[in-house]
């Protein structure tokens, strides 16, 4: 008990030596990743620490989902995610969307069930990244068997779940050198069985660079029952459900303040579930930071933000499923308006697919600017393609197992031309187009005005610094 005590608090890499210490090597034995010493290839197949989080996270929204099939007595019938979630949670199509406002109760509710936080782990730059869910949770002998297998099958019938198609959370163990791991199973009032709360550590091991190629992952068993560690923990000290704590993780750009626009971890899990099926609360507790928001995805926040000017969605078949298009125009008013599209996306790829709310992918701008000629539209309008619905060859001509981005095939062209063609029927998009570009050359647009004023002014600096006058040029000059 006293061990579990520490490693709740284990936020560094010195914490967790110290915890594997106490309980001493004599009654440790460690187990490859996915039961394979070459596991290296298989875990560090992704090039994006986002991408890892993000699977973590889908697989949080996962364990919420099961646990509350399992409430609701293991229905059949479910055909996809989003329809169960409308059922057990009343949301409209399973739509976030569908919810006006942010303060609404479902909303509060459903994100206190899966939450992100990062904490201080002795370096500024690489935080320690926890995610806990209040879900299905795991039994000592289902770590194998889930969360520390590779390539398992576990979901792939399982049609009222996420998961199935990606790599899966164990790529996010590339970016730390240890991972704690808690999970405690959920039952039912009435299934009398005790709940164990087991735990394990993941760990980098170097090898003999003597005799061995490259490193491996392996994680901690009681050597005993080779199983994971477990004792008896109450509900008050430890609810059912699964913690994943990556110590020291290097999350690239998205290290900054959670309440930052662009690299920050609600970019992070705005950007990357950009239509989530359930919200969840991201948290900052690093130094005298206690910082907590709600994610709902930017299919949502863009649907009401005060910035919009236009929406419109269309739903269209594709091979023999089916696809959503949605788009906004946001407008030109208040502050920098050309630079607003950094919030809810990149600039050069505005066009954004997901499957069951997951980014699998984008597409460039110069589809609106060139193919779709709406330059005037372009910083403006963002597209979201919905692949909840489509059929299974094409989401396996479409989607790379890293989900990092599409596969350079056929069916990406089509998708192209179904979105293009879409767009194109818009009438609106056209007319928006043709204003802002009167708006452009009357001048009439003051945020025109000053970027040709900044422009104007950088050029005749940099005149005047090649020139050798050294002397400066203001806008208001």
């Amino acid at each position: 008990k006293k061990i579990f005590e520490e490693l709740i608090l284990a936020y560094t890499p010195k914490n967790v030596t110290n915890i594997i210490k106490k309980i001493g090597e004599d009654r440790i034995f460690w187990e490859n990743v996915g039961k394979r010493r070459n596991n290296l290839a298989t875990i560090n197949i992704g090039t994006d620490p986002a991408a890892g989080v993000t699977e973590r996270i889908t697989n949080a929204i996962d364990a919420i989902l099961e646990k509350e099939w399992k409430i609701q007595g293991e229905p059949e019938g479910f055909r996809s995610p989003r329809k169960a979630v409308e059922n057990w949670f009343n949301i409209a199509d399973g739509k976030l969307s569908s919810i006006k406002s942010a303060r609404d109760k479902v909303i509060e509710k459903l994100s206190n069930k899966v939450i992100v936080t990062l904490f201080d782990s002795g370096k500024e730059r690489k935080p320690t990244v926890e995610i806990r869910d209040k879900g299905v949770g795991l039994e000592p002998e289902d770590f194998s068997k889930s969360i520390l297998d590779l390539n398992g099958s576990n979901k792939i019938g399982k049609l009222h779940l996420m998961g199935a198609f990606g790599q899966g959370g164990s790529t996010a163990l590339a970016y730390n050198t240890y991972t704690i791991i808690i999970s405690k199973p959920f039952f039912k009032k009435n299934f009398r069985k005790r709940c164990k709360v087991a735990f394990t550590v993941v760990r980098i091991n170097p090898g003999d660079i003597d005799r061995d190629k490259h490193e491996w992952y392996e994680y901690m068993l009681n050597k005993s029952t080779g199983q994971p560690f477990t004792l008896e923990i109450d509900d008050k000290t430890f609810e059912p459900g699964t913690l994943v704590r990556h110590i020291l993780m290097d999350l690239g750009k998205y290290k900054g303040k959670i309440t930052t626009p662009s690299n920050s971890l609600w970019y992070l899990a705005h950007n990357y579930l950009f239509d989530p099926l359930i919200p969840f609360r991201i948290s900052d507790r690093r130094g005298k930071r206690n910082v907590n928001r709600t994610v709902a995805g930017n299919n949502r926040l863009l649907t009401y933000t005060d910035n919009l000017e236009y929406k419109n969605q269309v739903t269209q078949t594709f091979k023999t499923g089916r696809v959503t298009i949605y788009w906004w125009v946001l407008n030109t008013l208040g502050k920098d308006p050309r630079d607003r599209i950094k919030h809810y996306t990149s600039i050069s790829n505005p066009i954004v697919i997901t499957h069951n709310g997951q980014k699998q992918g984008t597409l460039g701008n110069s589809l609106i600017k060139k193919v779709l000629k709406l330059p005037y539209l372009d910083r403006y309008l963002i597209v979201h393609i919905e692949t909840d619905y489509l059929d299974n060859d094409s989401k396996r001509q479409l989607f790379s197992s890293t989900r990092e981005s599409l596969k350079d095939t056929s069916i990406v062209f089509e998708l192209k031309k179904l979105t293009v063609d879409t767009l194109k029927e818009d009438d609106k998009l056209k007319q928006l187009d043709k204003e802002r570009k009167q708006r452009y050359f009357t001048k009439d647009d003051s945020q025109v005005l000053d970027s040709l004023k900044k422009r104007l002014a950088r050029r005749i600096n940099i005149y005047l610094k090649s020139s050798g006058i050294g002397s400066s040029v203001t806008t208001s000059t």
